[in-house]
């Protein structure tokens, strides 16, 4: 009867492990919320200029159609920090958006969120994450090449203020 109760136990943590993940001691990564809304507005806010932000209408639709674990808060007691969305292409992973409050940058919190999405990828069976990312933003750019990503193209006028995107990408394992 006992190992029955264990193997129940080991079911439920593995299935709790994938919909969330603890960082540290009371933060977490997890599943976003219509709950969160507010607060990852105030950070799209916060973090792009007017014309890169995203509407309240299409984090509404990305809560609705996206996969479990594909859009994710970073959440601290009683505050969200920042968040990560992940579409799905083919075979690959795409990084729709990563966004951290401005006052909590430098903490590691988008490598995290990006590690757990580059897991979430793996479990899925995705071969590869791509991302675009403003060739001006150096910070942003040497974070994906420290975890892995490459330049494999550019598109000229990707933003609306005419900025060209660099495309990243990285080889998952299989």
């Amino acid at each position: 009867m006992m190992d029955e109760e264990d193997n129940s136990w080991d079911e439920t943590e593995k299935k709790a492990k994938r919909k969330s993940l603890e960082l540290r001691k009371e933060i977490m990564i997890r599943n976003a919320t219509k709950d969160d809304l507010e607060k990852i507005l105030e950070i799209e806010r916060a973090s792009f200029n007017r014309t890169d932000a995203f509407s309240p209408t299409l984090f509404k639709k990305y809560l609705r159609e996206l996969k479990e674990g594909f859009f994710v808060v970073l959440d601290e007691p009683n505050s969200i920090v920042g968040y990560a969305i992940l579409g799905e292409e083919n075979d690959k992973g795409y990084l729709l958006s990563i966004a951290i409050h401005p006052k909590k940058r430098n903490h590691g919190f988008a490598t995290s969120l990006l590690k757990f999405l580059e897991f979430k990828c793996y479990e899925k069976g995705l071969t590869k994450m791509t991302l675009e990312v403003r060739v001006n933003n150096k910070k942003a750019i040497a974070m994906y090449k420290n975890l892995g990503f490459v330049e494999v193209g550019k598109k000229k006028g990707f933003y609306a203020d005419g900025v060209d995107a660099l495309v990243m990408e990285k080889r998952l394992p299989i």
